[in-house]
């Protein structure tokens, strides 16, 4: 089984996952619109028999700020979001279409006259065929349509808005002096069309040789301590955390990362809480025999230029 084959069928069996769930919701819908008019409570009558009161909203809302705070509080102390956000998006459009889907079959199941829920369907199948094309396009491996771009400090360059993380991952591979392109490790991190998460992308380190990958909520210090390159996330167009790139130097005064959008740029240390606010993939040391014996403390441009344009020439031949 080749690699692209097994993502393409992980693929598909999340979408049908999706499916199985929103199918799952509208059975739901139909049964709890049934109970309700064992009740009493039909289409006609919803509104007088559970009438909508300012206390029974504000106890809503308080419920969903609860919710809502807690997540965010256990994302910033213990990165909860970061082990299921490659299923966000995905994940988002399931909920959509399944929430339409339980309150279509709810309302068919509560109207005897159905002749306006049935003017609606239409609708109904549009939008849940946009909302369904919306989730294959972030379900398509993004390996399908890389190509070879190198910047002219030999920093593998992203071929599309959403590979910069593999791409950086790739370019970590060759600080140490080793092979490794952007569609190889976007099969890796079996990166679809949305991007790669954190748990995607600690999925690819491993799989490319690095057993000790996790998330990792850090500081500039301890990354200079531990002195070994890494995947971290930054501010871009006003959106926090956004776009990943690749660690590979640390001086007094300045962090140099390799940017799979522009190459190696210079960050001023002292200022570089304006585009980064912690959040990373901690890599540790690879698995793999390094061919560089670079850190973080002693990278050199230069030869990482000479190393990276000599692995992409022997790339294009082989």
């Amino acid at each position: 089984m080749s690699p692209l084959f097994y993502i393409f069928l992980i693929k598909f069996l999340r979408l049908f996952f999706g499916f199985g769930f929103t199918l799952f919701s509208g059975v739901g819908g139909l049964l709890y619109g049934k109970r309700l008019v064992k009740m009493g409570i039909t289409g006609e009558n919803y509104y007088s028999q559970a009438p909508l009161t300012i206390k029974g909203l504000i106890r809503a809302l308080a419920l969903l700020g609860i919710i809502v705070g807690s997540a965010l509080w256990l994302d910033k102390n213990y990165l909860f979001f970061s082990w299921f956000g490659g299923y966000g998006h995905q994940f988002s459009m399931v909920v959509l279409k399944s929430l339409i889907v339980f309150l279509f079959g709810t309302q068919w199941a509560m109207w005897e006259d159905k002749r306006k829920l049935k003017r609606s369907i239409p609708i109904l199948v549009v939008s849940f065929l946009i909302m369904t094309g919306i989730e294959l396009f972030t379900l398509w491996p993004s390996a399908t349509i890389t190509s070879k771009m190198l910047s002219d400090d030999g920093v593998i360059i992203q071929s599309t808005g959403s590979t910069c993380a593999p791409s950086s991952l790739a370019n970590i591979i060759r600080f140490y002096g080793n092979k490794c392109d952007e569609t190889e490790a976007c099969l890796a991190m079996q990166t679809g069309m949305n991007g790669a998460s954190d748990n995607e992308m600690v999925l690819g380190a491993k799989a490319l040789g690095f057993p000790g990958a996790v998330p990792w909520r850090t500081t500039l210090e301890a990354i200079a301590s531990e002195d070994l390159p890494l995947i971290i996330s930054i501010k871009y167009f006003d959106v926090w955390d956004y776009h990943a790139v690749a660690i590979f130097g640390i001086s007094s005064h300045v962090v140099t990362v390799a940017d799979p959008m522009v190459g190696i740029v210079g960050y001023p240390r002292k200022s570089f809480h304006e585009i980064w606010r912690g959040k990373a993939v901690r890599l540790g040391p690879p698995s793999f025999p390094a061919s560089l014996s670079m850190r973080l403390s002693t990278f050199e441009p230069e030869k990482f230029k000479k190393s990276s344009m000599v692995l992409e020439l022997e790339s294009r031949k082989g």
